[in-house]
């Protein structure tokens, strides 16, 4: 609710970050690691998403476990598609 704090954290905080992420994304891009076409911010928003979930998210019996990551990633980078 602190607007001069959100814009702070904003600025120093998540922008700077995700600016590096967005970079390792269009390198893959470039790399032909990903396909052509991705919008880095939608792949970021598809594995950062499902982590604050699970923080904010009280469930029981989940956690932020290796292989919670670990399949999140594969599901985000190889799809749903059978």
């Amino acid at each position: 609710s602190d607007d001069e704090l959100r814009e702070a954290v904003i600025t120093r905080w998540v922008e700077p970050r995700r600016e590096m992420a967005r970079a390792i994304v269009r390198r893959g891009i470039q790399d032909k690691e990903f396909r052509h076409g991705l919008d880095p911010d939608v792949v970021l928003d598809l594995l950062y998403g499902p982590i604050y979930h699970r923080l904010l998210v009280p469930y029981r019996g989940v956690d932020l476990s290796e292989s919670y990551l670990d399949s999140l990633l594969e599901t985000v980078f190889r799809g749903v598609a059978a």
